[in-house]
Protein backbone atom coordinates (compact mmCIF):
# COMPACT_ATOMS: atom_id res chain seq x y z
CA UNK A 1 0.00 0.00 0.00
CA UNK A 2 2.43 2.67 1.13
CA UNK A 3 4.62 1.78 -1.82
CA UNK A 4 2.10 2.77 -4.49
CA UNK A 5 2.33 5.79 -6.35
CA UNK A 6 -1.16 6.88 -5.61
CA UNK A 7 -1.56 6.00 -1.71
CA UNK A 8 -1.48 9.46 -0.63
CA UNK A 9 -4.40 10.24 -2.90
CA UNK A 10 -6.46 7.34 -0.93
CA UNK A 11 -6.06 9.23 2.87
CA UNK A 12 -8.18 12.39 2.36
CA UNK A 13 -11.21 10.49 3.26
CA UNK A 14 -10.35 8.67 5.49
CA UNK A 15 -8.49 11.01 7.93
CA UNK A 16 -11.46 13.31 7.30
CA UNK A 17 -14.09 10.76 8.68
CA UNK A 18 -12.07 8.75 11.13
CA UNK A 19 -13.38 8.90 14.55
CA UNK A 20 -11.59 6.64 17.55
CA UNK A 21 -12.89 3.49 18.96
CA UNK A 22 -11.96 0.86 22.01
CA UNK A 23 -10.13 -1.51 19.88
CA UNK A 24 -9.66 -4.32 22.49
CA UNK A 25 -13.85 -3.83 23.63
CA UNK A 26 -14.55 -4.26 19.88
CA UNK A 27 -12.79 -7.59 20.15
CA UNK A 28 -14.27 -8.79 23.56
CA UNK A 29 -17.73 -7.47 22.18
CA UNK A 30 -17.07 -10.73 19.36
CA UNK A 31 -15.73 -12.88 22.27
CA UNK A 32 -18.85 -12.11 24.22
CA UNK A 33 -20.99 -13.81 21.10
CA UNK A 34 -18.33 -16.67 20.13
CA UNK A 35 -15.32 -18.10 21.99
CA UNK A 36 -13.02 -17.39 18.88
CA UNK A 37 -11.96 -14.56 16.54
CA UNK A 38 -10.20 -15.48 14.29
CA UNK A 39 -6.57 -14.29 14.73
CA UNK A 40 -5.34 -12.10 11.69
CA UNK A 41 -8.83 -9.96 12.47
CA UNK A 42 -8.25 -9.93 15.75
CA UNK A 43 -3.97 -8.87 14.96
CA UNK A 44 -5.80 -6.44 12.35
CA UNK A 45 -8.14 -4.95 14.36
CA UNK A 46 -5.83 -4.17 17.53
CA UNK A 47 -2.70 -3.07 15.78
CA UNK A 48 -3.70 -1.53 12.32
CA UNK A 49 -2.85 1.78 12.01
CA UNK A 50 -5.84 3.73 11.54
CA UNK A 51 -4.68 6.62 9.30
CA UNK A 52 -4.17 3.21 6.97
CA UNK A 53 -7.58 2.27 6.86
CA UNK A 54 -8.39 0.72 3.19
CA UNK A 55 -11.11 2.05 1.37
CA UNK A 56 -13.33 2.98 4.08
CA UNK A 57 -13.09 -0.38 5.56
CA UNK A 58 -12.88 -0.26 9.75
CA UNK A 59 -14.97 0.24 12.58
CA UNK A 60 -14.15 4.17 13.48
CA UNK A 61 -15.04 5.08 9.74
CA UNK A 62 -18.46 6.05 8.84
CA UNK A 63 -21.13 3.81 8.86
CA UNK A 64 -22.52 4.96 5.11
CA UNK A 65 -23.45 3.94 1.30
CA UNK A 66 -20.83 4.98 -0.92
CA UNK A 67 -22.26 4.51 -4.48
CA UNK A 68 -18.83 5.06 -6.13
CA UNK A 69 -16.03 3.72 -6.46
CA UNK A 70 -13.02 6.07 -6.22
CA UNK A 71 -9.47 6.06 -4.77
CA UNK A 72 -10.93 6.96 -1.66
CA UNK A 73 -13.50 4.53 -0.90
CA UNK A 74 -15.10 1.62 -2.31
CA UNK A 75 -18.56 0.87 -3.51
CA UNK A 76 -20.77 -0.26 -0.48
CA UNK A 77 -21.53 -0.22 3.38
CA UNK A 78 -18.86 -0.34 5.87
CA UNK A 79 -20.61 -3.04 7.87
CA UNK A 80 -17.71 -3.20 10.57
CA UNK A 81 -18.83 0.50 12.10
CA UNK A 82 -22.57 -0.78 12.32
CA UNK A 83 -22.31 -1.03 16.43
CA UNK A 84 -26.01 -1.65 17.48
CA UNK A 85 -26.27 -0.95 21.33
CA UNK A 86 -22.60 -0.06 21.06
CA UNK A 87 -20.87 -3.05 19.95
CA UNK A 88 -20.57 -5.44 17.03
CA UNK A 89 -23.03 -8.02 16.08
CA UNK A 90 -22.09 -11.62 14.86
CA UNK A 91 -24.56 -12.58 12.06
CA UNK A 92 -25.69 -16.61 11.16
CA UNK A 93 -24.84 -18.27 8.20
CA UNK A 94 -26.67 -21.22 6.98
CA UNK A 95 -24.18 -23.48 6.62
CA UNK A 96 -24.93 -25.61 3.24
CA UNK A 97 -22.68 -28.56 1.82
CA UNK A 98 -23.89 -31.92 0.51
CA UNK A 99 -21.16 -33.58 3.01
CA UNK A 100 -23.03 -32.94 6.25
CA UNK A 101 -26.67 -31.66 7.20
CA UNK A 102 -27.18 -27.81 7.05
CA UNK A 103 -26.41 -26.01 10.31
CA UNK A 104 -25.84 -22.75 11.23
CA UNK A 105 -22.43 -21.31 11.95
CA UNK A 106 -21.52 -17.40 13.15
CA UNK A 107 -19.45 -14.69 10.75
CA UNK A 108 -19.35 -11.13 10.92
CA UNK A 109 -20.69 -9.26 8.32
CA UNK A 110 -18.14 -6.32 7.56
CA UNK A 111 -19.01 -4.96 3.68
CA UNK A 112 -22.03 -4.85 1.28
CA UNK A 113 -23.11 -3.79 -2.21
CA UNK A 114 -25.78 -4.84 -3.92
CA UNK A 115 -24.34 -7.73 -5.95
CA UNK A 116 -22.18 -8.99 -3.36
CA UNK A 117 -22.01 -9.74 0.67
CA UNK A 118 -18.81 -10.09 2.40
CA UNK A 119 -18.78 -12.03 5.46
CA UNK A 120 -15.71 -13.52 7.72
CA UNK A 121 -16.27 -16.64 9.32
CA UNK A 122 -15.99 -17.63 13.25
CA UNK A 123 -16.27 -21.25 12.60
CA UNK A 124 -13.55 -22.57 15.23
CA UNK A 125 -15.20 -26.24 15.29
CA UNK A 126 -14.25 -26.26 11.41
CA UNK A 127 -11.01 -25.55 10.81
CA UNK A 128 -11.16 -25.35 7.13
CA UNK A 129 -14.11 -22.92 7.91
CA UNK A 130 -12.62 -20.52 10.52
CA UNK A 131 -11.22 -16.53 9.67
CA UNK A 132 -11.88 -17.53 6.13
CA UNK A 133 -13.46 -14.73 4.31
CA UNK A 134 -16.50 -15.42 1.47
CA UNK A 135 -17.68 -13.06 -0.99
CA UNK A 136 -21.29 -13.99 -1.79
CA UNK A 137 -22.30 -12.96 -5.31
CA UNK A 138 -25.86 -12.59 -6.40
CA UNK A 139 -24.58 -12.63 -9.94
CA UNK A 140 -23.71 -16.36 -9.79
CA UNK A 141 -26.46 -17.26 -7.81
CA UNK A 142 -25.32 -17.20 -4.46
CA UNK A 143 -27.42 -16.31 -1.74
CA UNK A 144 -26.23 -13.70 0.61
CA UNK A 145 -26.80 -15.82 4.26
CA UNK A 146 -25.40 -18.70 2.67
CA UNK A 147 -21.87 -20.62 3.15
CA UNK A 148 -21.29 -22.71 0.56
CA UNK A 149 -17.59 -23.78 1.50
CA UNK A 150 -15.47 -26.30 0.87
CA UNK A 151 -16.14 -24.98 -3.01
CA UNK A 152 -14.36 -27.35 -5.73
CA UNK A 153 -12.49 -24.31 -6.49
CA UNK A 154 -11.84 -20.81 -5.35
CA UNK A 155 -12.62 -18.77 -8.71
CA UNK A 156 -15.88 -18.69 -10.56
CA UNK A 157 -15.90 -16.86 -14.26
CA UNK A 158 -11.98 -15.46 -12.96
CA UNK A 159 -13.85 -13.90 -9.65
CA UNK A 160 -12.19 -14.58 -6.50
CA UNK A 161 -15.24 -15.55 -3.86
CA UNK A 162 -13.25 -16.91 -0.86
CA UNK A 163 -9.62 -16.01 0.69
CA UNK A 164 -7.85 -17.80 3.25
CA UNK A 165 -7.73 -15.39 5.64
CA UNK A 166 -8.27 -11.91 6.52
CA UNK A 167 -4.68 -10.46 5.50
CA UNK A 168 -5.21 -12.08 2.02
CA UNK A 169 -8.37 -10.61 1.44
CA UNK A 170 -6.97 -7.15 2.36
CA UNK A 171 -3.89 -7.48 0.33
CA UNK A 172 -6.52 -8.49 -2.69
CA UNK A 173 -9.11 -5.86 -1.60
CA UNK A 174 -6.52 -2.96 -2.23
CA UNK A 175 -5.43 -4.88 -5.92
CA UNK A 176 -8.55 -4.78 -6.66
CA UNK A 177 -9.56 -1.36 -6.08
CA UNK A 178 -6.41 0.26 -7.16
CA UNK A 179 -7.23 -1.45 -10.63
CA UNK A 180 -10.74 -0.64 -10.70
CA UNK A 181 -10.22 2.70 -10.20
CA UNK A 182 -7.50 3.32 -12.83
CA UNK A 183 -9.52 1.47 -15.20
CA UNK A 184 -12.13 3.78 -15.15
CA UNK A 185 -9.93 6.59 -15.07
CA UNK A 186 -8.33 5.25 -18.36
CA UNK A 187 -10.73 6.57 -21.39
CA UNK A 188 -11.50 3.66 -23.87
CA UNK A 189 -8.77 3.45 -26.74
CA UNK A 190 -11.06 4.40 -29.86
CA UNK A 191 -12.18 8.04 -28.07
CA UNK A 192 -10.47 10.31 -27.75
CA UNK A 193 -12.22 12.83 -25.54
CA UNK A 194 -10.71 14.21 -22.13
CA UNK A 195 -9.37 11.74 -19.38
CA UNK A 196 -11.33 12.54 -16.12
CA UNK A 197 -11.01 11.93 -12.83
CA UNK A 198 -14.23 9.69 -10.90
CA UNK A 199 -15.91 12.06 -8.73
CA UNK A 200 -16.72 11.93 -4.86
CA UNK A 201 -20.23 11.11 -4.30
CA UNK A 202 -21.65 12.51 -1.01
CA UNK A 203 -22.08 9.11 1.90
CA UNK A 204 -25.05 8.97 3.26
CA UNK A 205 -25.59 7.67 6.98
CA UNK A 206 -27.43 4.59 8.02
CA UNK A 207 -30.10 4.88 10.11
CA UNK A 208 -30.11 2.89 13.00
CA UNK A 209 -31.13 -0.19 14.13
CA UNK A 210 -31.23 -1.77 11.13
CA UNK A 211 -33.53 -5.02 11.20
CA UNK A 212 -33.07 -8.13 9.65
CA UNK A 213 -35.01 -8.68 5.85
CA UNK A 214 -33.99 -12.66 5.37
CA UNK A 215 -32.39 -12.84 2.07
CA UNK A 216 -32.37 -9.33 1.39
CA UNK A 217 -28.90 -8.83 -0.96
CA UNK A 218 -28.82 -4.47 -1.01
CA UNK A 219 -26.18 -3.20 0.47
CA UNK A 220 -27.81 -1.24 3.62
CA UNK A 221 -30.08 -4.35 4.95
CA UNK A 222 -29.07 -7.18 7.27
CA UNK A 223 -29.63 -10.47 5.42
CA UNK A 224 -29.84 -12.55 8.10
CA UNK A 225 -30.20 -13.15 12.09
CA UNK A 226 -28.32 -12.18 14.95
CA UNK A 227 -25.76 -15.40 16.17
CA UNK A 228 -27.15 -15.05 19.67
CA UNK A 229 -30.80 -16.20 18.27
CA UNK A 230 -29.41 -19.01 16.11
CA UNK A 231 -29.90 -21.61 18.88
CA UNK A 232 -33.53 -21.23 18.54
CA UNK A 233 -34.63 -24.10 16.41
CA UNK A 234 -37.02 -21.29 14.55
CA UNK A 235 -34.18 -20.03 13.18
CA UNK A 236 -32.85 -22.56 11.17
CA UNK A 237 -36.41 -23.40 9.77
CA UNK A 238 -36.87 -20.07 8.59
CA UNK A 239 -33.01 -20.23 6.91
CA UNK A 240 -34.19 -23.75 5.55
CA UNK A 241 -37.48 -22.21 4.22
CA UNK A 242 -36.19 -19.48 2.74
CA UNK A 243 -33.39 -21.28 0.65
CA UNK A 244 -34.90 -23.81 -0.53
CA UNK A 245 -38.80 -23.21 -0.98
CA UNK A 246 -38.29 -19.70 -1.79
Amino acid sequence: MLQHPRFLETRPWTLKTLNPFDRKAYIDALLSQYPAVPEEFRLWIMEWPARMVPFGMWPGSPFTYHHAVTLEEANGTNWLAYLPEGSPSLLTLLHSHPSHDDHCIPALLFWKDDLRTYWLIFEHSEPELMGRVIINDLDVGDLPMVCYLPHPVDMVDGLVITHNDWLQFLEHRWDEQVDLVLALERPPPTYTYPQTRISFRKDEPIAYPVTCNLGDSSAVALPTYPWRSSSTPQVLEELHRYVYLE
